[in-house]
């Protein structure tokens, strides 16, 4: 292995970077990722905000359990900080049933917003 270049042999100097050359690229470079991570940190946060799975899936299983008959036709509970209400309607022969979920806090101004499923039963 050689060390040094045999003799006669130039090699091809390569031009270095000065250190205010580095520091405004490594300043750069922070300032996207900053950016990057603050963003997605938004998006995250606004993703679990905004999930309603749990309650959505509650209501359905009110709906079954008012389908059986397990629940009365006015009902009301609380249930991870959300009230559910199950309540009927008869107009033209016709039954509705709507089970809504509204958020418990209302002194409070809430991004979540109430969620409703109306059922027709004829």
């Amino acid at each position: 292995m050689f060390l040094f270049p045999a003799k006669g042999k130039q090699h091809k100097k390569l031009r270095a970077s000065t250190l205010v050359e580095v520091l405004v690229a490594s300043v750069l470079i922070i300032i996207v990722f900053a950016i990057a991570s603050m963003t997605l940190n938004t998006i995250f946060k606004n993703t679990v905000k905004r999930n309603t799975h749990a309650i959505e899936t509650h209501i359905n299983k009110l709906f079954y359990l008012y389908r059986y008959n397990s629940v009365p036709p006015t009902f009301q509970e609380e249930f991870k900080n959300w009230q559910f209400t199950v309540r009927q309607q008869k107009e033209n022969n016709i039954l509705y049933v709507y089970i809504e979920a509204s958020p418990l806090k209302k002194g409070q101004t809430s991004t979540k917003k109430i969620i409703r499923k109306q059922i027709i039963i004829q």
